[in-house]
């Protein structure tokens, strides 16, 4: 029974231990997120700019302008955020913001979870849907037919689909399928579906930010304008036939005004076809290694660009190297750091050292309101970012005797939880 009790009261502090590094996490991942989502606007802004700056005719460069977005989850650690005066005091509000309300402080990680697990419930549904319905092989590719009136689409981060609608298969020959075909699996060979499942999840961590959300069309039509680009190139199509193409599929949409949400290729609006349309009649062929030199250009100034950002950043952890006097009751009177016990407190991983002298000083000149014989030292912390941290040691002191150098031995421990939350 004894035995039991005890498993119980164990399984009860680990779960209370999960629990407070569950709330500390949320706050530390909430101070993050927004910051990075007030530094998304201006890069949004940016990309956005760069796009109607850059000739249709440059689709790679356009394309790759949305790489840039890659780096919006990285800008909350800067230092920056603790330099510059207006930037602290921001910082100071929303620590007292997320210190005094629970609720605030898992808010905006909730309603991400909630925003991801909606994204990923209905990629599971399509997925059922998609592997329920008949499959087929056309031009030596298994795809599955549909009897909806939907743009040809592609889905599946992996062992990705194709879905062709039945009409398209009555209405076409095989020559025609097989260049939508084509056009399906340049979506996939060029990682478009992947973007997409990025872009999703960079909005709903970034939620805040409309601008993100309003944007992903102008996303879809760049990555529609390169696998155009690169499916014309790949089949020595002409702009006629492929354009031709491309409007025969439209009106086989058309004729029952429907269209799947789960289309990638397709366009929702007048002005979206007109333009694609117009680039379609204006493409020329590129040449591959030019387009290889480019993407490595692009891929080594985001690179480029993180590594910047991770060096005026903070690192995962840091070690803490303050102290804090705890009372009896567990509450912390006083608080000093490294310049105070320079002299008076020293450690390793078997020992504490209190030199006494030194100890009296800074006390004196620091003082807190504890038993000035007996209390309790919190030391070896660690932190993610100034304010935001954990872990430690704690050891009884008694300082009743006369020891010039008061060493206590003390057996080094730390929990699951706190090593994720430092690790995380």
């Amino acid at each position: 029974m004894t035995v039991f009790v005890e498993m119980i009261a164990n399984v009860g502090e680990f779960l209370r231990s999960a629990g407070d590094v569950s709330l500390t996490l949320s706050a530390y991942w909430s101070l993050l997120l927004i910051r990075c989502a007030f530094v998304s606007v201006p890069l949004i802004v940016a990309v956005r700019l760069l796009r109607r700056l850059i000739p249709d005719r440059y689709t790679w460069v356009r394309a790759w302008c949305w790489s840039l977005l890659l780096l919006a989850p990285f800008f909350g650690k800067l230092h920056i955020w603790y330099d510059l005066p207006t930037a602290w005091r921001v910082t100071g509000f929303l620590y007292d913001l997320l210190g005094h309300h629970v609720v605030l402080r898992v808010l905006w990680p909730g309603i991400s979870t909630v925003l991801i697990t909606r994204c990923l419930i209905r990629e599971w549904h399509l997925r059922k849907e998609i592997d329920a319905l008949p499959k087929a092989q056309i031009a030596g590719v298994d795809v599955f037919i549909t009897p909806l009136s939907v743009s040809p689409f592609s889905a599946g981060l992996i062992r990705p689909r194709i879905v062709i609608p039945e009409k398209y298969l009555e209405a076409m020959d095989e020559s025609e399928l097989r260049d939508i075909i084509l056009h399906e699996r340049t979506h996939i060979r060029l990682g478009h579906l992947w973007i997409f499942a990025l872009w999703r999840l960079l909005c709903a961590l970034l939620f805040p930010n409309i601008l993100l959300f309003l944007s992903g069309k102008f996303l879809r039509e760049d990555m529609e304008a390169l696998c155009d680009r690169v499916t014309m190139n790949h089949s020595r199509m002409s702009a006629t036939e492929y354009g031709r193409l491309i409007l025969r599929s439209h009106r086989f949409v058309e004729d029952d005004h429907s269209l799947s949400p789960a289309t990638l290729s397709g366009e929702r609006t007048y002005e979206e076809a007109r333009r694609r349309i117009l680039r379609i009649c204006a493409f020329q062929p590129y040449n591959l290694v030019s387009c290889i030199l480019l993407g490595l250009l692009c891929v080594s100034v985001v690179i480029g660009t993180f590594v910047l950002i991770r060096q005026v950043s903070y690192p995962k952890w840091s070690d803490n190297p303050c102290i804090s006097i705890v009372d009896q009751d567990g509450h912390i009177q006083g608080y000093y750091d490294e310049e105070a016990i320079e002299n008076a407190v020293s450690w390793d991983w078997e020992k504490l050292v209190i030199h006494r002298t030194a100890f009296d000083s800074m006390r004196a000149a620091y003082p807190c309101d504890v038993d000035p014989a007996h209390f309790w030292i919190c030391f070896d912390g660690f932190y993610k970012m100034p304010g935001i941290g954990g872990g430690g040691q704690l050891v009884e002191v008694d300082l009743s005797g006369d020891e010039e150098d008061l060493i206590i031995p003390y057996e080094w421990t730390t929990d699951f939880w706190t090593e994720f939350f430092r690790y995380v």
